[in-house]
């Protein structure tokens, strides 16, 4: 698809895996990346939370996270070391990435095309409630929406970009038939299975030459009957 990702990541997690301190998202970032199975890693990451800064964790909470920042931030001597985003106040939180996406924007000479919502990171959607006004998926357009908070999702709507927004995971995995307990369900966690790889549908061109065969069979069937019997009215 020739994408080209700027990646911004909160590495404060709640659920599904990404909590574990030993192994936050960079460090599953970090892995992918070094075996070649992803080819962009993150420009930027912050804390999280409460003010983007980690607010409502603990100390040593803040300290796990940071330490995992500082041990994923620069992998190998090529690398750039990812940018921390620590700023007093959201609000010069979400436009310190603003910030990071213009000057991806000028470096690359190409302008972003979509911005992807993963999760319920405060600054980049700005409130929770901003997260329930935007329906998970696709939208084209959200300039009629009224939203109680500022956040970076909001600012790239107002650019009149689509967003695509990606909530409400265990919805989300139900509706394509995805285990949200692999362990569990392991047939249905088979890569390549389930209604996310494929969609069965009926083929309109072999239903349209199915229809066109029975209806010559059955005019066939009549015109054979008909002439039947006015065969037989002649003999009579």
């Amino acid at each position: 698809m020739e994408l080209e990702p700027i990646i911004v990541t909160s590495i404060g997690a709640s659920s599904w895996g990404a909590s574990n301190p030993d192994f936050t998202w960079l460090d599953m970032e970090s892995e992918l990346y070094q075996k070649g199975l992803i080819h962009y890693r993150s420009k930027a990451v912050s804390i999280g939370g409460g003010g983007d800064r980690g607010r409502g964790l603990s100390r040593k909470g803040r300290s796990l996270l940071k330490e995992a920042i500082k041990r994923n931030s620069k992998i190998s001597e090529s690398d750039k070391k990812m940018d921390f985003i620590h700023e007093s106040h959201l609000s010069a939180s979400i436009d310190r990435r603003l910030d990071i996406y213009s000057e991806m924007e000028r470096s690359r000479r190409k302008s972003i095309k979509v911005y992807i919502n993963i999760g319920g990171g405060i600054a980049s959607l700005g409130s929770s409630q901003n997260g329930k006004l935007i329906k998970a998926g696709l939208s084209r357009d959200l300039t009629a929406v009224e939203f109680p908070a500022e956040g970076v999702i909001t600012r790239m709507a107002e650019r009149g970009l689509p967003i695509i927004h990606i909530l409400q995971i265990r919805r989300i995995a139900n509706d394509y038939g995805i285990s949200v307990m692999p362990y569990l369900e392991e047939e249905k966690s088979k890569i390549g299975k389930g209604a996310l790889y494929y969609r069965e549908t009926y083929s309109l061109p072999f239903t349209i030459a199915a229809i066109l065969f029975l209806l010559t069979v059955i005019v066939l069937s009549l015109r054979l009957d008909v002439k039947h019997y006015i065969f037989q009215r002649k003999k009579s």
